[in-house]
């Protein structure tokens, strides 16, 4: 069975990365508190989480020193705890990063996983949010913050369709204190326009009728697949 079309791959890069340059800015980033990569920024991000295995957290605060455990409310336990949240995928990340909720209240759908399959890794994501809020272009200018890995742990993860999928929800029940941030605009962001735009009341319905049906497609006709 293939990987069904609601799923987002991540983009490729047109050139080989320029690790050198990135190895540079990380090793300032941690000095300075603030990196400020060439573009595109979510490959270096993504790069930091893969290979030097950070959590990122994205948020539109700009000053934050420490993030502190809150209670959060989600359908399932491990993301409805008093807990600091973050991803060790920075994609799913900068989502929360240049999403403008506090302006546009919203209600929104978004998961990140790397399937295993025929031997190799394959990021994969899904970002949704209401229609009426998409139709007002929530975005702002936002940040990502990187923060050490060692107090998270990582939501199980599981099989999809047969194959075994790494979740990248990740929680810690301490406060943490970043390393460094990283600038993100909407335009960072490599999936803004393909943020799935939900009919509000039918994916309420769904989620009442179905709380284990993610992404909650069923009987959205009406819904958009792109934010523009």
């Amino acid at each position: 069975m293939d990987i069904p079309s609601y799923w987002l791959r991540r983009p490729a890069l047109a050139a080989e990365p320029p690790l050198t340059r990135w190895e540079q800015e990380l090793k300032a980033a941690l000095l300075s508190g603030t990196a400020t990569p060439e573009q595109p920024v979510w490959a270096f991000l993504s790069w930091l989480c893969d290979e030097h295995g950070y959590i990122t957290h994205g948020t539109g605060q700009e000053d934050l020193t420490a993030l502190v455990p809150r209670q959060s409310n989600d359908i399932g336990w491990f993301g409805n705890r008093q807990a600091v949240y973050g991803s060790s995928d920075a994609i799913w990340a900068m989502f929360f990063a240049v999403m403008d909720r506090p302006r546009v209240p919203m209600r929104v759908v978004n998961a990140a996983i790397t399937l295993e399959r025929a031997g190799t890794l394959e990021p994969l994501y899904f970002f949704g949010a209401g229609g009426q809020a998409l139709a007002q272009r929530p975005f702002r200018s936002g940040w990502v913050y990187v923060l050490p890995p060692e107090t998270f742990e990582r939501d199980p993860g599981g099989t999809f369709n047969g194959w075994p999928y790494l979740s990248h929800h990740c929680a810690s029940l301490e406060t943490v204190r970043p390393l460094f941030k990283v600038r993100v605009r909407p335009e960072d962001f490599p999936f803004l326009e393909a943020i799935h735009a939900y009919d509000d009341e039918l994916l309420e319905q769904q989620i009442i009728q179905h709380p284990n049906g993610f992404p909650w497609l069923a009987d959205q006709e009406g819904s958009k697949q792109t934010s523009g």
